[in-house]
């Protein structure tokens, strides 16, 4: 609950009273409103708020850290198709149209004519005030030496009971550096700023409503008559700004709305003790209002877009335009280049340019490109050579969840004192991803024994999340590789991520999932998958020990995902025939137990093909015991990449079954939304094992 609210008195009985300031009155007898603060994404802070204004309204606040890395912001934009500046459409819609880009919020922008629509209406809108979007390169403005600009100051505005003439704008430039531009006195084209700023992203609405700190709303009814209760839309910036704001307010269902006078006093008074010091908002524009008043966001854990408030129509309405906020996960992720292999550079460099990343770190190690015996690394080298240049680059960048190793990095350590196969011999992906787990309280320590095999893992504390990762909350890392038999193999699978992330949810109509079950093994119970770590929670500070998990339980993990993905209309192919499946194409996905099959073909195993996008399975103790080619021996997943697959989990060495990843969880969690990366460590029991996960981490069809 918030501290006690305020009531604003803003029954004004005649004309001269509404040029007068609004008289505030303590409401002691005014219920407290109620509000929740989360966090969807770093550096952002969502507040739905309750309060009492002489009638209840309903607030959804959206505050933004301007500095926070990866974030960015996108305006509608320009699209003559239709004859004028933009084809209108919801903000949910462009929402949803940008999330490969990494839209997550969105609010509604400028007001935009023709105003009401007419009949037929053909879909296009000339905005009002100045406009420009980063996705323009040659606009209207280009002449004006503004490129990204298409629609200018607007000085004899429609509406001018509300809208001022060459009514200020909110400006955003590559840097994230936020200014309220204001119409140079002297501008003959309608994109001269008195500010000098190079416009990137620009929305405008119809007034500035707080000036440095003062409340400066029009002396026109529209702003201040007590009866014009609406809903509202305005962004604001803290004095340093280095805090964006986005408002809304409804006027539908338990919220009756505000008139601009009052979301200023709001804005600026915060009865609710919303804003952290530092933080208010001291420069405000209103934006578009009533039912063009939408707020979208995509949900961090479903992953799924939605509105959020209530839009006074009952359904949101087409707008001329919109405003997104970007989070992209580059900043997230260091890719690890090792200097002394030809193809790990060329595949590092290649990644990180075509998926914008800037933290890149150059180790020297042995190229395990070359040969096989390269593909394991001492100890004591991998800790000189790739651990201690890592720790040193992790100390100076903040944020980073996602490390992407390259072909010609070596796949595992020798040596390693108490982690991995006979407690010496994990996977480098997996040991990097436990990196300081000995210093969490609540890490456990696993002993894993079977069959004369015997090693030491983490139990991973990501293991069946039901929120995304981050560092920050569940230490590690997210360690993935890009890596294959060819160095063709290793960027294809970039290729193939960024193809999957363009169809945008909409994968090869013939696509389905292939869960391959082996009916030798048995099934047990569906409903009681997947299996959790522990039977029982682990004495504190002590070791656990885990045996192997039944061979039926992994058959009844993927009936469990089967039914998963039914539900949610995803096409799945279940097999329980004892026929090994093959001569698939458009896969979307593949789980079997390859090798281990007892009825396994090699020749079906490799006709298998695969959409963009597909991730893949297998529960096969040496999968990924070599990214090099050779015979004999238990499949591998190297084939998986080479026949199409976008990502794959593997293992060096025997790591038992129950390290298999979970097929429920891989499913459910890419099906929400969530990154390759996330997906599969999610489904996955330990870390600090014999763990390899093949793709871009950041792939999210």
């Amino acid at each position: 609950m918030m501290k006690r609210t305020q009531v604003w008195a803003i029954g004004l009985a005649a004309a001269a009273a509404v040029l007068a300031a609004p008289a505030r009155t303590p409401a002691s007898a005014a219920p407290p409103a109620a509000k929740t603060v989360t966090q969807p994404y770093r550096g952002v802070t969502y507040i739905d708020c309750r309060g009492t204004f002489s009638r209840p309204v309903r607030m959804y606040i959206v505050q933004i850290d301007l500095t926070t890395p990866g974030i960015g912001f996108l305006v509608t934009p320009y699209n003559p198709g239709g004859g004028k500046a933009t084809m209108k459409e919801t903000t949910l819609h462009f929402l949803n149209a940008h999330r490969n880009a990494g839209a997550r919020i969105a609010i509604n922008a400028h007001f935009f004519e023709p105003w009401p629509a007419p009949a037929p209406d053909p879909g296009a809108a000339d905005l009002v005030g100045l406009a420009a979007s980063s996705a323009t390169h040659n606009g209207p403005g280009a002449a004006s030496g503004a490129p990204h600009a298409y629609s200018p100051f607007t000085s004899r505005p429609p509406k001018s009971y509300a809208i001022l003439a060459d009514a200020p704008g909110l400006n955003i430039d590559q840097s994230n550096c936020a200014t309220i531009v204001h119409r140079r006195n002297d501008d003959a084209t309608g994109y001269g700023t008195r500010e000098g700023v190079a416009l990137y992203n620009t929305v405008a609405g119809c007034a500035q409503i707080i000036t440095d700190g003062v409340d400066t709303t029009p002396r026109l009814d529209w702003y201040v008559n007590p009866g014009n209760h609406k809903a509202r839309t305005a962004v604001g910036l803290s004095k340093d700004g280095k805090t964006l704001t986005f408002f809304t307010v409804d006027a539908a269902g338990e919220s009756q709305g505000m008139n601009v006078k009052e979301v200023v006093r709001f804005l600026l008074d915060d009865p609710a003790g919303l804003w952290p010091a530092g933080h208010g908002v001291y420069n405000a524009l209103c934006l578009d209002d009533g039912g063009s008043t939408t707020l979208a966001m995509v949900d961090p854990t479903s992953g799924l877009a939605r509105v959020v408030n209530s839009p006074s129509g009952g359904s949101p309405r087409a707008v001329g335009s919109s405003l997104a906020l970007l989070v992209r996960d580059t900043a997230r992720v260091l890719v690890v280049r090792n200097e002394n292999s030809p193809v790990s550079r060329a595949v590092a460099d290649d990644y990180a340019r075509r998926r914008g990343i800037p933290a890149v770190l150059a180790v020297r190690c042995p190229d395990s490109a070359a040969s096989p015996e390269n593909e394991t690394i001492s100890y004591a080298t991998y800790q000189a050579a790739i651990e201690k240049p890592l720790r040193g680059l992790l100390s100076t960048r903040t944020g980073i969840d996602f490390i992407v190793l390259t072909k010609g990095v070596p796949i595992r350590i020798a040596g390693a004192p108490g982690r991995g196969l006979g407690n010496s011999r994990p996977s480098l992906d997996s040991y990097l991803a436990a990196l300081d787990y000995e210093k969490s309280p609540d890490a456990v320590s696993v002993r894993l024994t079977d069959s004369g095999f015997t090693g030491s893992a983490w139990a991973n504390r990501f293991w069946n999340a039901s929120e995304p990762f981050t560092h920050a909350k569940f230490g590690g890392y997210l360690v993935t590789r890009l890596d294959g038999y060819t160095e063709a193999d290793a960027k294809a699978l970039t290729t193939r991520a960024l193809a999957a992330e363009r169809q945008g949810g909409q994968p090869a109509p013939d696509g389905k999932v292939l869960l391959d079950t082996c009916p030798a093994f048995g099934y047990a119970q569906r409903n009681s998958q997947p299996r959790p770590i522990f039977d029982s929670p682990p004495a504190a500070g002590k070791q656990a020990t885990i045996v192997e998990l039944n061979f039926n339980e992994y058959n009844a993990d993927m009936q469990h995902a089967a039914d998963i993905l039914r539900s949610r209309t995803v096409p799945v192919e279940l097999t329980e025939t004892g026929v090994f499946a093959g001569k698939r194409s458009g896969l979307l996905g593949y789980v079997s137990w390859g090798s281990n099959d007892r009825h396994y073909d090699a020749g079906a195993y490799h006709s298998l093909r695969f959409a963009p996008g597909a991730i893949c399975e297998t529960a096969v103790s040496t999968s990924a015991r070599t990214f090099l080619p050779t015979t004999g021996g238990q499949s591998l997943i190297a084939d998986l990449i080479a026949q199409g697959a976008t990502g794959a989990k593997g293992y060096t060495d025997e790591p038992l079954l129950q390290a298999v990843a979970s097929p429920s969880i891989l499913f459910d969690r890419y099906g929400r939304g969530w990154t390759l990366a996330e997906a599969f460590y999610a489904a996955s029991r330990f870390v600090g094992w014999e763990d390899i996960v093949i793709g871009d981490p950041l792939c999210r069809p």
